[in-house]
């Protein structure tokens, strides 16, 4: 999981080659 450039308070998930759909509260 990765802090997500578009959105400072989510996650995004990086599946080795691409950036993918796949997002999650940042809780901290």
């Amino acid at each position: 999981w990765y802090p997500d450039s578009s959105s400072p308070h989510q996650l995004r998930w990086w599946d080795g080659t691409q950036w993918t759909q796949t997002t999650a509260p940042r809780t901290r």
